[in-house]
């Protein structure tokens, strides 16, 4: 029996999806009707709908707000958990810390990674906080460049052509795991779904979550989550979702 035939809506509590190319696929940030019929459904059964981005917590709440469907919890840029308790509002402020201090000392990491990459400014683009490469191998190297530059505490992560810093405790997947202790939810019955490498702390099993990749994921990440007794989709978020949760007949 594969993976996707065990997809049940008795057995998936939680769904977690990243936002850019994944559970939206345009400029504009718009959910397609199928997308949004099935979190309306789902949502009305009372399950859980995270979402789990890089995105500033505004730029999310301000898609939400335009959708008119609001999940039930949301990890942001900082890996602020956007939910009314005590417990994540510490959270929130040791992210805080740790982003501030990572912020503070990023430029000068990414002056030393600049000197060593040597690429022209048409093939790479250094900012105070992140970096951003024409060629996704050039971002490959950068990215384990800038394990050795930086501290213990900060974890580079790579989007496609971007790299960013975040706190090494706080990846994608730990903060799926911190709601999934607040909610009492099982991680094996969370369906993780990404479609890039800075989704891998969610996909790639050592957490216990269902790994999904959407059909236009990074080759990588689709063999991640195959590794991983995963699922990669073959048609849109919204139609594999619905077939899987509420369209199945057996």
């Amino acid at each position: 029996m594969t993976r996707s035939n065990q997809i049940r809506r008795d057995n998936v509590d939680a769904i977690a999806t990243d936002l850019d190319r994944t559970l939206v696929g345009d400029c504009k940030h718009h959910l397609d009707s199928e997308t949004h019929r099935f979190f309306e459904r789902w949502l009305s059964e009372e399950r859980h709908w995270w979402i789990v981005t890089g995105r500033p917590k505004i730029f999310v709440e301000h898609c939400v707000e335009r959708w008119g469907i609001r999940p039930t919890g949301m990890v942001t840029r900082e890996r602020f958990i956007s939910y009314q308790s005590l417990e994540f509002w510490y959270w929130n402020e040791r992210m805080t810390v740790l982003s501030r201090a990572i912020r503070e000392q990023s430029p000068q990491w990414y002056d030393q990674l600049r000197t060593h990459v040597e690429l022209p400014p048409s093939r790479a683009r250094f900012e105070e906080d992140w970096a951003w490469f024409e060629q996704m191998e050039d971002a490959r190297r950068a990215r384990f460049l800038m394990e050795e530059i930086t501290p213990g505490f900060v974890k580079p992560l790579r989007n496609r052509h971007y790299v960013g810093l975040v706190p090494r405790k706080a990846g994608k997947g730990n903060c799926i795991e911190r709601l999934c202790k607040y909610f009492d939810i099982d991680t094996s019955s969370v369906l993780a779904i990404g479609n890039s490498h800075n989704d891998r702390s969610m996909l790639d099993g050592r957490l216990g979550f269902i790994p999904s990749a959407v059909v236009n994921a990074d080759p990588e990440i689709k063999q991640l989550v195959l590794d991983n007794d995963g699922i990669v989709f073959e048609k849109s978020i919204g139609q594999e979702l619905n077939s899987l949760v509420f369209d199945r007949k057996d």
